[in-house]
């Protein structure tokens, strides 16, 4: 994902133009590390679900700090560019453990 792609992305959704950056770009790495057990689920891994499954729903809204509505909302949003790209940049020891904390009782970890 390029920053071109982020932005384009972003313009096209304004709903998520209220929230804080930083929680878009949590929501960004904590998906990548959930994109695994997205892609486990998916049907047809050549395109994103409508949805991650309503336990990829939870955690991520666990480890973003955001309800599942907005985390719904982002999927939307950057679902596509989220498919189609290899990442986000490796994961800090803080995130891993972060998302682990909230991703092992849900029985998916990083």
């Amino acid at each position: 994902m390029d920053l071109q792609d982020f932005v384009d992305t972003a313009s096209q959704h304004p709903e998520i133009l209220d929230l804080p950056l930083e929680a878009v770009f949590r929501f960004v790495q904590y998906v990548f590390m959930a994109k695994p057990t997205i892609y486990f689920e998916t049907l047809d891994a050549r395109q994103p679900p409508p949805l991650p499954s309503p336990t990829v729903l939870f955690l991520l809204a666990r480890s973003v700090g955001l309800n599942i509505k907005t985390i719904k909302i982002l999927w939307n949003a950057f679902k596509i560019v989220i498919w189609s790209s290899a990442g986000f940049g490796e994961p800090n020891d803080e995130e891993i453990a972060w998302y682990n904390k909230h991703a092992l009782p849900l029985g998916t970890s990083e």
